[in-house]
């Protein structure tokens, strides 16, 4: 047997302790509560102490424990464990004063006080435990995450993980948090709209819907600009609002659109400047050509050109071939190597045929 063994002069220091720890605490003595602080009346929903001492462990616990086993028996043998290492550990369900039960974390100590033996039982909330654990693995994993996630209240990041440090290019979590909005605000969106005013309308909306996401863009360290889809989701902690931030940053994205629209503009320059003769072809129909491309088939607009009601290409070309069935052969060769160019007979909008030199080339666009 192992006793923890308290002198005379650390009686009264054990004592006070035991009614000043947080924790639930009680003592055991002849397998009957003699003494309780106050947590662990307060974790069983007891009124007061004399309706929770006096009784032994079973009578606060179910006839069986989770494991199935009989409480008496497992009391006895938790009981034998802890005098025999001293101190011992396990799971225990126990019953409320309203009947209802609670998962503990019991943790005995064997004491030898004055002579006599005591247990001293410490309890621990279980649930609480595991909801501790929870939030630790939200936690963990909300640090991992490639999102930002920030907690704003009452204006000011209170709380943020490390993907949101990284994305506004602070140096660490400390030099983010406690800032106002306005240190990650632009005066205007890419459209246009003052920033203060598009998030005023995205948190009145997260208020109404609980929860919104839109575009938006944000500031970061250095100046320069974060675009990011934003997620907000709003709840009230402890009487007061809170809202849970999440940015994905969409920057690479909205380069590349930029880019391509610059692209784009590079091309219709191009496309209408051009000296050549140039037009679009998709699903066996002109889409649009250029000033050339009019001047050389003798119309007046593109719309004209396009709604046309007479072919661009006389019956046959030169070797006698149908103009319909070789075109559709040399636009297959062209779709199969991704350009192709061969000579064509072509007709004027006043029915004059005229040779030209083609050049197909296929595009894919979006």
């Amino acid at each position: 047997m192992h006793l923890t063994a308290i002198n005379d002069k650390n009686i009264e220091l054990f004592q006070q302790l035991f009614r000043r720890v947080d924790e639930a605490s009680l003592l055991l003595k002849n397998g009957v509560f003699i003494d309780c602080n106050a947590a662990a009346i307060e974790m069983v929903g007891y009124p007061n102490k004399e309706s929770l001492i006096s009784h032994s462990p079973e009578n606060l616990s179910p006839p069986l424990q989770p494991n199935g086993k009989l409480s008496v028996d497992e009391i006895k043998r938790h009981g034998s464990l802890a005098r025999q290492k001293g101190t011992h550990n396990f799971d225990w369900v126990r019953l409320k004063y309203d009947g209802s039960s609670i998962l503990l974390d019991v943790s005995l100590t064997v004491l030898l006080l004055s002579g006599e033996e005591y247990i001293h039982v410490l309890w621990r909330d279980h649930t609480e435990r595991n909801k501790k654990r929870q939030i630790e693995s939200v936690n963990q994993f909300i640090e991992k995450m490639g999102d930002a996630h920030l907690v704003l209240k009452n204006g000011v990041y209170i709380e943020c993980n490390q993907a949101a440090v990284d994305m506004l290019g602070y140096p660490n979590k400390q030099s983010l948090l406690n800032l106002g909005r306005e240190n990650f605000y632009p005066e205007f969106q890419p459209d246009g709209e003052n920033t203060y005013e598009a998030v005023r309308k995205q948190i009145e909306k997260t208020r109404k819907e609980g929860t919104s996401s839109t575009h938006c863009t944000y500031k970061r360290q250095d100046g320069s600009l974060l675009h990011t889809i934003v997620a907000t989701t709003m709840a009230i902690v402890d009487d007061e609002e809170v809202l849970h931030v999440v940015w994905r940053d969409i920057t690479h994205i909205k380069q590349q659109e930029k880019a391509l629209v610059e692209s784009e503009l590079r091309f219709k320059v191009l496309f209408n400047n051009s000296a050549t003769a140039v037009l679009t072809f998709e699903n066996g129909s002109y889409t649009d050509c250029n000033d050339a491309a009019l001047r050389l088939l003798g119309y007046s607009n593109k719309e004209e050109l396009i709604n046309r009601d007479h072919p661009l290409s006389p019956p046959t070309q030169p070797d006698g071939r149908n103009s319909s069935d070789k075109g559709d052969e040399v636009l297959a060769h062209a779709y199969k190597v991704g350009s192709h160019q061969f000579e064509w007979m072509h007709q004027r909008k006043n029915g004059e045929v005229f040779p030209v030199e083609v050049q197909v080339e296929i595009l894919t666009i979006n």
